[in-house]
């Protein structure tokens, strides 16, 4: 595993990548302290399932196991060329329809006017900018550019390590404090603890809370409004085919235009 980390490293991948690597690789490390060789389907299926993941987390940790038995197969021969190896063959489970993970505007109301006011612009920033929750946490009052109007993310706070600015769009802005601020924009001591205080104050509203909804949320509404692909990609940080396939016609136009029309009530 270590050989295979360094050279991602040497590949220069993004930042969040290699960290999701090393977190899920370091699990499996734990786990089996043999040759790779060794490890059956069977063995990597149930280590997947003891972990308990969501779906779509556990294609993700999957997919990284897959990548290092790629790596072990090609580059170190260490698996055999003309054979599946173990990681091919383990179960890729059924993800839910991505119909259903985004909020309404109703509930992106009701979510915002109930959230401690500690979170409620942390809340507003993701919904309305489709900014990562890694790359809020490191964002500071000082990039947020209203005279501008835009969000400006240096290129080492961005998932794919590229320098990216993001409209604030006017119900964002009237979200946002009034008195000028510097430093961080939050006060938590890591992106997790951070990503946990927006869903203590999703629940805390009566709403499910969704994997990465407020995100997915701004693309597809963002994407309903203008119908953009490339604009949206470009805002949202993602590849165009993302964004096609990922995001495309779930949600109307009015859906769109009623997402970005919520304000906070008078008073």
């Amino acid at each position: 595993m270590d050989v295979f980390i360094q050279q991602k490293k040497d590949e220069k991948v993004g930042a969040y990548h290699l960290k999701d690597l090393e977190s899920r690789l370091g699990k499996l490390k734990e786990a089996f302290k043999g040759e790779i060789s060794a490890v059956t389907v069977t063995d990597l299926d149930d280590w997947l399932k003891r972990l308990h993941l969501e779906p779509r987390t556990h294609n993700n940790y999957r997919a990284a196991v897959v990548q290092l038995f790629n790596f072990a197969k090609s580059k170190l021969k260490a698996l055999p060329h003309f054979l599946p190896h173990a990681a091919e063959e383990t179960t890729k489970v059924r993800e839910p329809s991505k119909d259903n993970e985004v909020y309404t505007s109703e509930e992106i109301r009701q979510i915002l006017e109930s959230a401690p006011e500690t979170v409620r612009h942390l809340i507003a920033i993701r919904a309305f900018s489709g900014i990562r929750n890694e790359e809020i946490w490191k964002l500071t009052w000082e990039q947020i550019d209203l005279a501008t109007g835009w969000i400006k993310l240096r290129k080492a706070a961005t998932k794919l390590q590229a320098r990216r600015i993001i409209p604030i769009l006017p119900n964002l802005r009237a979200w946002l404090p009034t008195n000028t601020r510097t430093g961080s924009v939050h006060g938590y001591a890591s992106a997790k603890t951070l990503s946990q205080a927006v869903s203590n104050a999703i629940s805390g509203a009566k709403i499910e809370v969704k994997t990465n909804a407020l995100r997915k949320c701004y693309a597809s509404y963002r994407l309903a409004v203008l119908n953009n692909i490339e604009q949206v990609a470009e805002e949202s940080g993602n590849s165009p085919q993302i964004i096609r396939e990922e995001y495309r016609e779930l949600a109307t136009k009015e859906e769109g235009e009623a997402w970005f029309s919520i304000f906070p009530s008078a008073g």
